[in-house]
Parts: structure tokens; sequence; C-alpha cells
């Protein structure tokens, strides 16, 4: 944590010419937080790796000559284009085969041929948010090879079922820790690898959990989200794994605009008995139903849950809640 606000005060004054640039080119007006470091700026240094060469991200955060520096974060920004659109082409075809397997396994996943290696990961990731289970992505090579990158729930330990599996001879290569793994098999045992996986999971009977448990931090009317609040909150970060943002709860509210931006994100104004509107946002709103029962349901009150955060799109700061998720009352 003391590393991340460093270097939130480092980014914050400009000096860095590549850091200065990424802000630019990520929409960051103002002074950053940490969240911007997460969501804005690390995936775009992250694609170059995924799609590239991570040389590509490295030479723009050393870069000193502001021509160059131009050059490069636009290579930068251009990677990280590839990768959403190879993830959303993937992520497609991936949640076909997912909804025929759903039904039938502990766990999610799925197997095909080229597959992009660089965002298989990021692909698992989305599989095991949208159905609250472990997911495995496997993409196959022409070698016969299966390459493969798994995420878990906080209910399974997914590191430790695939030391199992590679100690029994299923895998080539494996590991990884309890959310995340990485391994390699034989395209002829994926079949047999993925039933021993699953007979592992089902092992752990609290991996049959389907209910997604939210803890709360705190309740809040849209009033009482105001700058003043979400600064007073973000004195408690640098947040992450360790120090996780608060989720805060925002009762009995009624929508009052909800649009579709970029294809895939839900912006809405919400407001509650105060009369106050609060803006926020659904990121990747219809890889869930919660998308559409906000959409179709806008004369509806619905408890929020999420995270406050303050939005200075254009150089105008405001109030903002990122949606995490969303109750309908009955």
């Amino acid at each position: 944590r003391a590393l991340v606000k460093q270097g939130v005060k480092v980014i914050k004054k400009r000096n860095r010419l590549g850091l200065a640039k990424l802000s630019d080119i990520s929409g960051i007006k103002s002074s950053p937080a940490s969240n911007n470091l997460g969501f804005t700026i690390a995936p775009r240094i992250n694609a170059c790796g995924r799609i590239s060469h991570a040389r590509l991200a490295v030479d723009l955060l050393l870069c000193k000559d502001i021509s160059d520096a131009t050059d490069l974060v636009h290579k930068v920004e251009n990677c990280n284009i590839m990768r959403q659109n190879i993830e959303k082409k993937t992520l497609e075809k991936v949640y076909q085969y997912a909804e025929r397997k759903k039904e039938n396994s502990r766990f999610i996943w799925v197997a095909d041929e080229g597959w992009h290696q660089g965002i298989i990961g990021i692909v698992a990731g989305r599989l095991k948010e949208r159905y609250n289970r472990p997911a495995i992505v496997i993409s196959k090579n022409n070698k016969g090879i299966g390459v493969a990158s798994g995420r878990s729930i906080k209910a399974v330990d997914l590191g430790e079922k695939i030391q199992t599996l590679l100690q029994e001879d299923l895998l080539i290569t494996g590991g990884g820790h309890k959310m995340a793994v990485g391994f390699t098999l034989e395209e002829k045992k994926i079949e047999q690898a993925m039933y021993r996986l699953n007979e592992l999971i089902e092992a752990d009977s609290i991996s049959s959990q389907k209910q997604v448990e939210i803890e709360v931090d705190g309740l809040v009317s849209t009033k009482g989200a105001s700058i003043d609040f979400i600064q007073a909150l973000e004195k408690t970060g640098p947040f992450g794994i360790g120090n996780p943002q608060p989720l805060i709860a925002i009762s009995k509210c009624k929508i009052k605009y909800c649009k579709v931006v970029a294809e895939k994100h839900l912006r809405l104004s919400i407001v509650d008995s105060t009369r106050i509107k609060l803006d926020s946002i659904l990121f990747n709103a219809f890889d869930s139903n919660l998308g559409n029962i906000l959409m179709n349901n806008k004369d509806k009150v619905f408890h929020f849950v999420g995270k406050l955060e303050i939005n200075d799109w254009g150089g105008q700061k405001r109030p903002s809640l990122q949606i995490i998720d969303a109750a309908r009352l009955r």
C-alpha cells in the first residue's frame, strides 16, 4: 500500500513523460486515485505483453523524448484496443459453450482451437464472475497441446487441485495459487483432466454454493454520497486485495435515466427519497441478467451496492457509483 500511495503521488506530479502520456490517453484529467491504476493505466500496460511484447510498455515508461512518447503511447493504446476486440469475440463463443456445460459441472470449462493465449485468463475471470463458479479456458494449438488459464471463487482452492492433477500425470505443467492458475496438457487428456477436476471440486461441499454473498461496509443516501464523503473514504486507501475498496449500499432508489454505452456498459442516474440524483455505471452489464433487469424496470425501486468514486470525466468532478449488484424490492 505504501508503494502504491507513493506511486500515485509520482503520477500526479507528471514528471514521468510516459506516465503522463498514459494518464492523458486514459482520460485521467485530475488527481489520479488507486482505482485509476487498476482499471485504466494497468490494463493498457498489461495489454502489451498479452498482444505484442512487454518491451513496448517498458520503452514508454522509460521514454524521455516527447515525440517518441507520443508514438509509443498510441502503440500501447492500439494493443489495448486489439485486446478488447479479441476478448469480445472470444467471449461471444465462450458464453455459448458455457451455457451448454453449466448444469453438469461444479465448475465451468471450455476449450477450442486458436483462442489467443494472451486473453484466456481474462475470459476465465469473466466466466467465474458470470456463473460464480471456478472457470477454466483452454486454447488448443496445432501441436496437440492445450494451454489453459483458470480463475476461482473463494470457496475453492484451484491451485491445490491443479497440483493434484499434475501429480496424477494429467497435466504437462501447472501452477498458480488459490484464485488463479495456469497449466498445459495434451489435447487427448482434456476430457479426462476436466472430469477429474470436477471430482476434486465436488469433494469440497462448500463449493456447491450458488448465491454470491456480498458484505456491505456501509449505507448512505444519494445525497450523502458526496465528493467530501468519497474523499474521506479514499484516505483509507490505497485499495487492493489486502485492503478492498469499501462496498456501499444505497437503498430504495428509482432509476431516472438508463443508457447503454460502448455496447456493453450501462450508465444510470438513480435517486432516493432525498431527491438528489447520483450518476452510476454498471460495467459489462449484460454478462449477467442484471443489465436487462435494470433496463426493463426503470419505474421500480431497487437497493444498490457498489463502490463510490469521483468521476472527473471532462474535468468536472462528480460523485459516481460503480454498481456491483442490485436487488429489486418486491
